[in-house]
């Protein structure tokens, strides 16, 4: 019975983090703007010009790009694995 029990708290947690994955590839804007305050908070320059700030939002928007077939692939993967033990669960 408590195997049953870890079985399951593993399962949620996999669902979970494939949630997570899926809510930043459906929300590229606030991923984007994410991104550009992690690289503000870091910076040096408490008020950035504008051009720095498109230069980071260019940035955001080429690293959400290359993260997404990534991440696509990894919530793809962790549902899968959910499936399975929920499978073997289930038998």
């Amino acid at each position: 019975m408590a195997m049953q029990l870890y079985v399951r708290l593993g399962v949620a947690a996999l669902r979970k983090e494939a949630n997570e994955l899926e809510e930043l590839l459906a929300n590229k804007d606030l991923n984007v703007e994410q991104l550009v305050a992690e690289r503000m908070a870091t910076s040096l320059t408490p008020n950035p010009p504008d051009a720095l700030l498109h230069q980071l939002r260019n940035h955001a928007r080429g690293v959400h790009a290359k993260q997404a077939t990534r991440r696509r692939e990894r919530a793809a993967t962790l549902r899968a694995q959910a499936d399975m033990w929920e499978g073997r669960l289930a038998s």
